[in-house]
């Protein structure tokens, strides 16, 4: 081979390393924003775990407290004898 045709194959070689080059820099730079877009997105799912968290506890609270009213109901009830459903007319009914 010849000086001049080697200098061509390595120039054709360069070209596409630096090619490469580009496209590696441009595939970095995309990785960068999907680690981003991801970080924000763990960070919603983490806000959306938290509020569900508080949901559950308020749901529990809610469920307990029914429970305790049904039962004083039921108690008072069976204590004054006057069916739950007169017990909120206005007296003079």
């Amino acid at each position: 081979m010849n000086e001049e045709k080697i200098l061509t194959i390595l120039s054709a070689m360069q070209t596409s390393i630096d090619q490469i080059n580009q496209r590696m820099v441009r595939y970095d730079q995309h990785m960068v924003k999907v680690d981003q877009h991801m970080v924000r997105v763990d960070q919603r799912l983490n806000k959306i775990e938290e509020d569900l968290m508080i949901v559950k506890e308020s749901l529990l609270e809610v469920r307990d407290s029914t429970n305790t009213l049904i039962d004083w109901a039921n108690r008072s009830e069976k204590v004054i004898d006057v069916p739950i459903s007169l017990s909120h007319q206005h007296p003079s009914a």
